[in-house]
């Protein structure tokens, strides 16, 4: 039997959000690639990962130094969260990380007020010479998302709502209706 190419391959594969290459973003090609890679390593429920610095620079092709700015860089923008780890002796191990959907953290970055972002760039992430400012990191993503309180639904406000407007739409309903029958007449 002749080999063969299968279409939709399900094994061996990870999706990247399209927002990662997003410019607002303002990532260097190399967090990008310290980004896909963190994702490649990824629980696909909990979207944590925990490879070493080493391992990811070895995955990369570039110098571990180069992977510590870049993560410093990806959690700054809330892309991730950096958590230590540590053995049972106390000892640290591989960081572990929480990596975030790059399309809501854009959607949250950009479609808010930019609450202490730089209005200098229109709301952006502001760059200074030493990197990313100060007031962009204590009002990154995370921040953001945490600092939101719970919504809750109260049912007999639903139940009232929902009963006033059947009865407006009814309203809306016989008006239509008599003003389509006079034009009729």
């Amino acid at each position: 039997m002749a080999d063969t190419i299968q279409l939709g391959s399900r094994r061996n594969f990870f999706i990247v959000d399209n927002g990662i290459f997003d410019e607002r973003l303002g990532l260097e090609p190399l967090d990008k690639l310290v980004y896909i890679c963190l994702l490649r390593y990824a629980n696909n429920r909990s979207k944590e990962a925990y490879p070493g610095q080493e391992t990811i620079a070895k995955n990369v092709g570039i110098q571990r130094n180069r992977v510590i700015k870049a993560i410093k860089t990806l959690e700054a923008k809330g892309l991730i969260k950096k958590q230590p780890r540590f053995d049972k002796t106390g000892g640290q191990k591989s960081n572990n990380y929480i990596v975030y959907d790059a399309n809501e953290v854009i959607h949250r970055v950009y479609s808010q007020d930019t609450g202490g972002v730089s209005k200098e760039y229109g709301g952006c992430i502001s760059q200074i010479q030493e990197g990313v400012s100060q007031e962009y990191t204590n009002n990154n993503y995370l921040n953001i998302h945490n600092e939101k309180e719970p919504q809750y639904i109260d049912e007999k406000n639903l139940k009232q709502n929902s009963k006033t407007m059947i009865r407006q739409l009814k309203e809306v309903a016989m008006a239509t209706g008599e003003n389509n029958g006079n034009q009729n007449k």
